[in-house]
Parts: structure tokens; C-alpha cells; sequence
């Protein structure tokens, strides 16, 4: 009798469980309808790491050179793939280093915008870049293994300096403004890492929670000499 129970018993069991895992993912699909929140706040620097580079503690000095991006726990379906691609331009012209958010193991196509050769090169990472580009916008595709800052230098032009802030899964970013004050409006509700980071500076990560239509406030700190 138990023998011929136990497999009637089996099916609806094996239903009501996936029914169960379904809801939870459902339940973050939902969060799409709910109202957006919002995450803001400011980033502290401290600067007592001995030996740290003066340009470390002039990271503040303008509003585009700290970064602070979200990342969803746990990570989002992605369907990152060759036809999404991201563009990181290069050029003389500038006149502060550029950082520029991109995706791990996503290709990046690093744009040539001048009409002179640039060697761009890194050395902070496992395996180092290297791209060379002619003038008349040459490029290259470049990948990123690994979370971190990958910073690109150029060979020829000594003032060029690139930084990659390389994530898993950022899904909203925004700068710093000039009071080291940062708000990122819009935030679908759900669980995220908080980080910052610079082009000399990888800051640790805060975990929060977005609930609908609220603003969650938080301190960020960047401590110099810590880069990755």
C-alpha cells in the first residue's frame, strides 16, 4: 500500500517545489512593476597608507574621476555576448584620465579618436594588455578576466592614462560631484553591492537593500594604495 502511495505523493511534491523556486523568481521578476528607489550618499578618502602616490589623494579634485557602480546580488541573467560590445575612445585631447565602466569578459573596443599613433599598455594586471593603434581610428578588441582596475598607459604620449573598471554585472553607475556626494536615481528595488573606485583606487563593497520608492543612504570609503 505505502509502495503505490509513495509515487502518487512524488509528482505533486516535485510540483509544489518547483512551484516554490518559480515564486522567488517571479517575485524578482515582479520587481520590474514596483516603483524605482534610490541609492545615494558620499565617499570618504583617507590617505594614511604610507608610500601612497600624490595623485591618490588629488582623486577628489574633480567630479568625473570616482566612480560609484551597483552590481545585483545575486547577479542577473545576462546575455552578454560578441554582439555586445563596448567602446572605450582614446585621444590626446583629453584633458583629465578617463574611467571608463566596462564588463567582465566583454569585449572592449579600444578606439583610436586620433589621427596619431597611440601603444597602449598595462602593467598592474596577470596577463598584460597591449594595443596598438594607428591614426585614422584604428581599434582593438580587448578582454578583462578577472574584477578590478585595469589601468592603460601610453607609450608615446606619456599623458594618457586610461583607467577600465572592470565589474561582473554593473548595473547603474554615476560620478561623484564636487562634495564627494553621489545619487543614483531610478534603482529597481532588490539586493546590491555598493562600490567606488578611482582611476588609482579600488574601494570595498557595501551591501544594500533598494525597497520600492525608497532612498537608501550610505558612507563609501577609498583608501589609497589599494587599487587591484
Amino acid at each position: 500500500m505505502c509502495a503505490s502511495v509513495r509515487p502518487r505523493l512524488a509528482l505533486p511534491l516535485l510540483a509544489l517545489s518547483m512551484s516554490i523556486m518559480g515564486c522567488a523568481q517571479w517575485t524578482d521578476s515582479l520587481n520590474v512593476f514596483a516603483r524605482p528607489g534610490a541609492i545615494g550618499g558620499h565617499v570618504e578618502i583617507h590617505s594614511g597608507s604610507p608610500g601612497s602616490p600624490d595623485a591618490a589623494r588629488k582623486s577628489n579634485s574633480t567630479e568625473t574621476e570616482i566612480l560609484v557602480f551597483l552590481e545585483p546580488i545575486p547577479a542577473r541573467f545576462s546575455l552578454h555576448s560578441p554582439w555586445h560590445e563596448g567602446t572605450v575612445p582614446i585621444q590626446t585631447a583629453r584633458s583629465a584620465s578617463g574611467i571608463h565602466l566596462v564588463v567582465v569578459d566583454e569585449p572592449i573596443r579600444i578606439q583610436n579618436l586620433d589621427s596619431i599613433h597611440h601603444e597602449l599598455f598595462t602593467t598592474n594586471t596577470e596577463n598584460p594588455l597591449r594595443a596598438r593603434l594607428a591614426g585614422g581610428a584604428e581599434s582593438q578588441v580587448l578582454r578583462i578576466a578577472s574584477p578590478g582596475l585595469v589601468r592603460l598607459y601610453c607609450a608615446l604620449h606619456p599623458e594618457e592614462n586610461h583607467t577600465l573598471v572592470a565589474s561582473v554585472d554593473p548595473v547603474y553607475s554615476a560620478f561623484i560631484d564636487s562634495s564627494m556626494r553621489f545619487r543614483i536615481p531610478s534603482v529597481r528595488p532588490g539586493r546590491y553591492r555598493v562600490r567606488a573606485a578611482s582611476a588609482l583606487d579600488w574601494g570595498e563593497p557595501e551591501t544594500v537593500e533598494v525597497v520600492t520608492a525608497g532612498t537608501v543612504q550610505l558612507t563609501l570609503q577609498l583608501t589609497p594604495g589599494q587599487s587591484r
